[in-house]
């Protein structure tokens, strides 16, 4: 299978389709926060902590379970993602930080 090629913060990216943003960024050595993922289980994308800011979305998307494709360009720390981020976790409770 031919690799997807996308931009997460202005970085290159190779990622295999079917991959999501979130595992392409991880791939790369880019910090997305989560708090319910895990991999081993199916995306849910409820808490939203992962959200980010995916070109030509109407709005943020958790990358966790975003599909990468070819082309797409995401940022990870729009005032937008931080902002939300900070709404969803009140920003006063733990975003678990795991190893890439």
């Amino acid at each position: 299978m031919e690799k997807i090629t996308l931009t997460i913060n202005n970085k290159k990216v190779e990622a295999e389709p079917g991959m999501t943003v979130l595992e392409a960024a991880r791939q790369a050595n880019i910090y997305i926060p989560t708090r319910c993922y895990h991999r081993d289980l199916a995306p849910e994308g409820h808490c939203r902590v992962c959200l980010v800011d995916i070109k030509g979305q109407r709005a943020l998307q958790p990358a966790c379970a975003f599909p990468v494709a070819e082309g797409m360009e995401v940022n990870t720390h729009s005032h937008a993602v931080r902002d939300a981020r900070c709404s969803w976790s009140s920003c006063s409770s733990p975003i678990t930080r795991t190893s890439v």
